[in-house]
Parts: C-alpha cells; sequence; structure tokens
C-alpha cells in the first residue's frame, strides 16, 4: 500500500504497535477506531514515569479527567499525549490536570484535588 496517498511528510499520527520483534521492524497500523492522522488538539509531553500515575489505577484517574473536561485524550506509553475537547477551555482544564498530576504525582489526595479542580475550572471559575 502507498502511504503518501494517505499521509504527508510531517504528518502526526496516532498509531498502535501490532507486532514487535528484535529481529525485524516493528508492524504499526493506523487503522482503527481513534487511530490515523492527528487533525485538531493539543500535543503535550509528560515523563514516561508519570504514566502510570495520569491513568491511574483500571483506569481511574484518566476516566475522571475525560468525564470532567469532556476531551478526549490518547496517552501514549513513552508519555506523548494528545488531548481534544469540545472547546478550547476543556482542553485547557484537562491538560492542567495532567500538569498538576505531573507535579503532585507523589503526594496523598490527589485525586480528590484534580475532582475539586476540574470541577472549578468548568464552571468558569
Amino acid at each position: 500500500m502507498d502511504l503518501s496517498r494517505t499521509f504527508d511528510v510531517g504528518d502526526l499520527v496516532v498509531s498502535e504497535v501490532l507486532a514487535f520483534d528484535r529481529t525485524r521492524d516493528p508492524l504499526i497500523s493506523a487503522k482503527g477506531p481513534g487511530l490515523g492522522k492527528i487533525t485538531g488538539g493539543k500535543i503535550i509531553e509528560l515523563s514516561p514515569t508519570k504514566v502510570p500515575r495520569l491513568i491511574g489505577r483500571k483506569g481511574s484517574m484518566i476516566s475522571l479527567i475525560k468525564k470532567g473536561t469532556g476531551a478526549n485524550i490518547i496517552v501514549g506509553q513513552n508519555g506523548i499525549i494528545l488531548v481534544s475537547g469540545r472547546s478550547r477551555d476543556s482542553e485547557n482544564a484537562a491538560i492542567h490536570a495532567i500538569r498538576m498530576i505531573e507535579r503532585e504525582a507523589h503526594t496523598h489526595g490527589l485525586t480528590d484535588r484534580i475532582q475539586v479542580m476540574l470541577r472549578t475550572k468548568m464552571r468558569g471559575e
């Protein structure tokens, strides 16, 4: 398949690794729900060591942010995060929450503080 019909040089793409073997090149795919060329949103970086804290137990923290902001958030294991929201405010609130997790990942009661911050930001205060 000629990828130049789908993608241009410099395009940003969300893809998944289907197979990886140290003896051959990895097999990746950009087909599927949520995969393909990135057409909107904001890309931010997070230390890969903080990714598990951002996701939370059984996806609880990332779900909290998604529900609280209405934003779609795709988190790569490498710390690259795509945030696309219904509005600039929802994107900014989600990014603020991610940055808060980055700064305070080691502190107690972070989930409660994130909830309060999201409620405040989404009400426009």
